[in-house]
């Protein structure tokens, strides 16, 4: 979804600095194929000393996020919520658009004729936040690999 300004807001030069940062965090990572959850950016912020480590700076990050969306400031799908998600029936204007998709799903198994295959990756207990495991997903299936996860012992 693009830059929609729903609200007229006026921000402050630090806020608006901070605005053009998270869209420059955004965009490195979209270009390398993710999307970010707040927390994520969050964490990018603070590894790059842009703020400081605290609960305040966390709740602070997403007012401004939430306010920039609102201006129009920030792309509503450049931060991702994957603790709520809708579902819902998949629909298709034609029977082609279903084949369409069916193809994208098939795909082979390709470690089968492999005389050696590499025990699956296995996901660490620090990656079982939700918005590491769809990175993580994405890393393995480019190789046709299987995530588990470790469960606490």
């Amino acid at each position: 979804m693009p830059k929609v300004e729903y609200v007229a807001k006026r921000f402050n030069a630090a806020s608006e600095s901070r605005i053009v940062e998270a869209n420059e965090i955004i965009s490195e990572f979209a270009e390398l194929g993710f999307s970010l959850t707040l927390r994520q950016l969050y964490y990018q912020f603070v590894a790059r000393g842009l703020i400081e480590n605290s609960q305040k700076s966390y709740k602070r990050l997403g007012e401004l996020i939430s306010n920039a969306r609102l201006a129009g400031l920030i792309d509503w799908g450049a931060i991702e919520d994957r603790t709520r998600s809708v579902r819902g029936r998949d629909h298709w204007d034609f029977p082609a658009d279903i084949v369409r998709d069916a193809a994208g799903w098939y795909c082979r198994d390709l470690w089968e004729d492999q005389d050696y295959r590499d025990r699956e990756a296995w996901e660490a207990e620090i990656a079982t936040e939700d918005e590491h495991k769809e990175q993580l997903s994405r890393l393995a299936n480019n190789y046709d690999r299987a995530i588990d996860a470790i469960a606490d012992s």
